[in-house]
């Protein structure tokens, strides 16, 4: 996250890595991975919430994948049982739902919530914090 007092930024600590400045933990915890999205898609339970205009985000889906623009990164609001969709468009974004946040060309999670850190499930991982 940026460093309030110095604008560094700073990735998997709890003071700045500048000027030594607390930093408020804010980390995006991995619940699981979507498999029939086209491209890669994970909920992630948001702590703490995020809150974007009128809305607070609790539990969001990130997406990434090549449509028919090209590449991009999409946040979508979600409930903690995920966000079930039967019908997809064809570059895999739900038909009737519009993205809280997209990202055009070749980005990953890391981009869309830049100032939260991520918990995977996965140890091998170079994301992987606790």
């Amino acid at each position: 996250m940026k460093c309030p007092k110095c604008k560094k930024m700073n990735f998997g600590v709890r003071e700045c890595i500048n000027c030594f400045e607390p930093l408020e933990v804010k980390v995006a915890h991995w619940q699981k991975t979507f498999h029939d999205w086209t491209g890669e898609a994970a909920l992630y339970r948001l702590d703490p919430p995020l809150a974007l205009e009128d809305t607070v985000l609790e539990w969001v889906v990130i997406s990434a994948t090549f449509g028919m623009g090209g590449p991009e990164t999409i946040l979508v609001e979600a409930n903690k049982d995920g966000v079930v969709f039967s019908q997809y468009s064809e570059d895999g974004i739900p038909r009737g739902m519009k993205p809280l946040i997209t990202l055009k060309g070749q980005m990953d999670h890391r981009q869309i919530l830049p100032d939260y850190e991520f918990v995977m499930k996965y140890l091998d991982r170079a994301d992987f914090a606790e």
